[in-house]
């Protein structure tokens, strides 16, 4: 029988978190979906949770290894499915997503992307895929939790880079991109992201260095570098000071808006907004 679709979750002290992802997991999945973790090691309930439901998982592996992306290669290397979806352990997958993206790959696609909803302390947001590729030159502008890939395109282009802690995807999708592959940008909501993660981090400290060196090394200018991470910089430093004050955090918290949310994240794409509660309940996710 062949798989369609693996679909993989990297975790390492979980707890909180990887029950949701894998009965959400679970829940979509099929005879032709392979489900695979790949722990690092865990000192915590993590593994004492997964095995819970170790009849409905087709992998499991606690090991050691050197951070995210070398667990991700891991995982995808194992993998038999012709797709690969990467679902972290916080995140959770919305119910019938994966059987709706999948009817919508196209012959020939090597990378499909969707939308994400991100879960935050202010609602629930859709953030969309930017079908302007280019983007990628200068910040993650397609949704990482809610991408599909092609098994072989891994094998033709490379797998992530381990060098990297936090930006390895848009390196990745920089390279696939540069390379040739070919993209599917969709408006299809298929996981719900929880905010907190390494990449949602202080950007100051990893995020953005991470991105000034993969910017070079794709081809920007060193100006047009300087302008454009000198600029996202000063955005996190002041944006920083606001959240650290108790009283304008809650100012804010009372003036947020869709039209202040993409901003204030340093998201590009403008068409994200906040779900309606009708949305939210359509989705199943309150």
């Amino acid at each position: 029988m062949e798989i369609l679709l693996t679909v993989i979750t990297v975790s390492y002290n979980a707890e909180k978190t990887i029950e949701k992802t894998v009965k959400s997991v679970i829940r979509n999945k099929s005879e032709y979906i392979e489900y695979i973790i790949i722990d690092g090691l865990s000192t915590d309930r993590t593994m004492t949770i997964v095995e819970k439901y170790k009849n409905k998982i087709d992998k499991v592996v606690s090991e050691k290894d050197f951070g995210l992306y070398d667990a991700l290669n891991k995982g995808i290397k194992m993998s038999r499915g012709k797709y690969i979806m990467l679902l972290a352990a916080d995140d959770s997958l919305i119910d019938n997503s994966l059987e709706i993206a999948l009817k919508t790959i196209k012959p020939g696609i090597d990378v499909w992307c969707g939308t994400i909803v991100q879960k935050n302390s202010y609602g629930y947001f859709y953030e969309k895929s930017d079908p302007d590729l280019e983007q990628l030159k200068y910040h993650c502008s397609l949704r990482n939790p809610a991408s599909i890939f092609k098994r072989s395109t891994f094998e033709k282009f490379g797998y992530y880079d381990t060098k990297y802690k936090c930006d390895g995807d848009r390196e990745l999708f920089l390279r696939f991109y540069l390379s040739g592959a070919k993209f599917q940008i969709e408006n299809i909501p298929i996981v719900i992201f929880n905010v907190g993660g390494i990449s949602t981090a202080d950007r100051t400290k990893l995020a953005i260095p991470e991105g000034i060196e993969i910017s070079r090394r794709y081809g920007l200018s060193e100006e047009i570098v300087n302008r454009y991470y000198n600029k996202m910089m000063k955005q996190e430093i002041w944006k920083g000071k606001l959240l650290r004050n108790g009283l304008t955090r809650t100012l804010f918290g009372l003036l947020y808006s869709d039209m202040l949310y993409p901003w204030f994240c340093g998201v590009r794409n403008r068409e994200n907004n906040k779900l309606s509660k009708a949305e939210c309940k359509n989705l199943e996710i309150l």
